[in-house]
């Protein structure tokens, strides 16, 4: 396992050695003195223990075993308190999610994850036609049900967290519910770029860290620059222990420069660079500014970068 899950960090699908303690983490240096690649480890290792602990629950919810269901929502909240947090709470928190609307999403992305879900939720709805979440069913089925969960404006579906199929005259609460690909692949570790991405991102230089610092290479930072970039790495790390989610711009008319700073921030980090160009984007930004904000929130192992055009 510790193999699989040091091929995933250099690889970008899991939280990269300078982002051991969990997804949303930005610390070079591990908590307790542990090895980063330790971290990483443990990290794995806490989300598989959460995901199981989640669907036993779900299947016992699901299937109204009240015998059980004490024990094992005690062992699901303590689970989600762990440290380093899981992605279901990182995600949770980074996008504001009510503890309702995590159980919904857990729901959600349960059908993907736990073969016995879909059966589960088709005996719950007292109906074999719907093997599948419904809003109807999570608002009759987890604690502190919020009538707003269905609204386009809350984070399930602002964020487009979750996919819904509502064929014809289907009421809202009967469609049945997905979640969105990529957040299943973000819960269970797998920090992959977004393929709604893949058209318009370009990988920046993967050289360019190591020529900002200083091995090797015509275009060294001189010292300002790079105290610039452990200077932007410092705050980013300390926007991450307060639970946000920092934009950084660099500002000035050498492209160079400023491309060679953010290589620097990024070997800092050791996350791949991105670059995305204003003029590739679509006229209508609205639903990928979403999308980037999610990415954002993931803080996968990638940095991004964007050339501005006036317009």
């Amino acid at each position: 396992m510790a193999t699989r899950q040091k091929e995933l960090a250099r690889s970008g699908n899991g939280p990269s050695e300078a982002q051991a303690t969990s997804p949303a983490s930005g610390a070079q240096t591990g908590k307790n003195g542990l090895d980063p690649s330790k971290q990483v480890e443990r990290w794995y290792a806490a989300n598989d223990e959460y995901l199981a602990v989640g669907l036993h629950w779900l299947r016992l919810l699901l299937a109204g075993d009240q015998a059980e269901l004490p024990q094992a929502l005690v062992r699901l909240r303590v689970a989600e308190a762990a440290e380093p947090a899981p992605a279901a709470i990182v995600l949770s928190h980074n996008l504001g999610l009510s503890q309702f609307e995590r159980d919904t999403l857990l729901l959600c992305a349960a059908l993907e994850l736990d073969t016995r879900i879909a059966g589960l939720c088709a005996q719950a709805q007292d109906d074999p036609a719907k093997p599948y979440p419904t809003f109807a069913l999570a608002l009759s089925l987890f604690d502190e049900p919020a009538w707003d969960i269905v609204s386009p404006d809350r984070p399930l579906r602002y964020w487009r967290l979750i996919d819904i199929h509502q064929p014809g005259v289907t009421p809202l609460t009967a469609a049945a519910l997905r979640a969105d690909e990529r957040i299943v692949h973000y819960l269970k570790g797998l920090n992959t770029l977004d393929d709604r991405f893949e058209a318009l991102l370009t990988p920046m230089n993967g050289n360019s860290g190591l020529r900002a610092a200083g091995r090797g290479g015509e275009h060294t930072l001189p010292p300002t620059q790079h105290a610039m970039a452990e200077e932007i790495v410092h705050e980013l790390h300390r926007a991450v222990v307060a639970g946000r989610q920092p934009a950084v711009q660099l500002t000035g008319p050498h492209a160079a420069s400023k491309r060679l700073i953010a290589g620097q921030v990024a070997a800092l980090l050791g996350v791949q660079p991105h670059n995305l160009s204003a003029e590739t984007l679509p006229a209508n930004v609205s639903p990928l500014g979403r999308q980037s904000t999610i990415q954002a929130s993931y803080n996968v192992g990638r940095a991004f970068g964007c050339d501005a055009v006036k317009v």
